[in-house]
């Protein structure tokens, strides 16, 4: 299993960054790739351990030195691969920095959820809706089922479908995006992908 940090620091100093590298060795996984940039830095990390309380940690890391900055915990991947394709996708929402500063610390859906509304990018939508994107019939399907206020009768008498049917295609969505239509949060999401 892997995960990786993105830090995005104002001041970034190799001293903090020694220091997330060592804490992480030490109790939440091998870091096993530093990857430096102008304004980022980014850590592969190998093993999850602890992983859970990771979040907490550098919200106080960060109060602790009186850092701004924003930090992106990712989920876990079994290969790089994978991995990979999800670091170029947060690379290019920090990069825009144009969104919502109400955390300093993201995972998956927050940082969306504070991105979308003021840059909403192929690329972006691309990736989180996977072979979704541009399918006309699950547009369809989650359009009529976000009208009728995550209705799933409503939606089923409007599409002629059986409601049987809709909860197996949203389930199926959420399983291969792992974005639930059927949350509200999730919802709110997939609706700015869709209509925006």
């Amino acid at each position: 299993m892997y995960y990786y940090i993105y830090l995005k620091l104002n001041n970034l100093d190799d001293f903090y960054i020694n220091q997330i590298a060592n804490t992480l060795d030490r109790y939440f996984g091998k870091v096993i790739k530093k990857i430096k940039n102008n304004y980022s830095f980014e850590l592969i990390v190998k093993d999850q351990l602890n992983k859970d309380k990771l979040h907490e940690y550098f919200e106080n890391f960060l109060l602790e030195n009186l850092l701004k900055s924003k930090i992106y915990i990712s989920k876990n991947f079994n290969n790089e691969i994978e991995l990979e394709k999800e670091r170029s996708v947060i690379a290019l929402i920090f990069e825009n920095n144009k969104f919502i500063n109400k955390h300093n610390v993201y995972d998956f859906k927050t940082l969306l959820n504070d991105s979308l509304i003021s840059n909403n990018n192929i690329n972006i939508k691309k990736y989180v809706l996977g072979r979704f994107y541009n399918n006309n019939e699950y547009e369809t399907l989650l359009k009529t089922f976000f009208n009728n206020n995550l209705n799933i009768l409503k939606t089923a008498r409007d599409l002629y479908m059986h409601r049987n049917t809709v909860i197996y295609r949203l389930e199926s969505f959420f399983k291969e995006t792992n974005f639930d239509p059927r949350n509200f949060n999730d919802a709110f999401i997939i609706k700015i992908l869709i209509d925006y």
